[in-house]
């Protein structure tokens, strides 16, 4: 997928909201959906997709996700 031309802007919280152009059917996003950041060693942020709602721990020590 690659847009052009689009805008996203950091909330005083630190979310990062996309602009109009890019909606949720675009990027495959529903509510319940959550996303943990990682930053590869190139530089590269990756947002992970998991369903927040199925989540039963976060272990942050080995940046994995359990879900039930």
């Amino acid at each position: 997928m690659l847009f052009f031309d689009y805008h996203f802007t950091v909330l005083p919280d630190g979310s990062i909201m996309f602009d109009e152009e890019l909606t949720a059917d675009q990027m495959n996003v529903k509510p319940g959906d959550g996303f943990m950041a990682f930053v590869k060693p190139n530089g590269k942020v990756v947002l992970r997709k998991f369903d927040i709602t199925k989540v039963e721990h976060i272990d942050m020590a080995e940046h994995t996700v359990k879900e039930t």
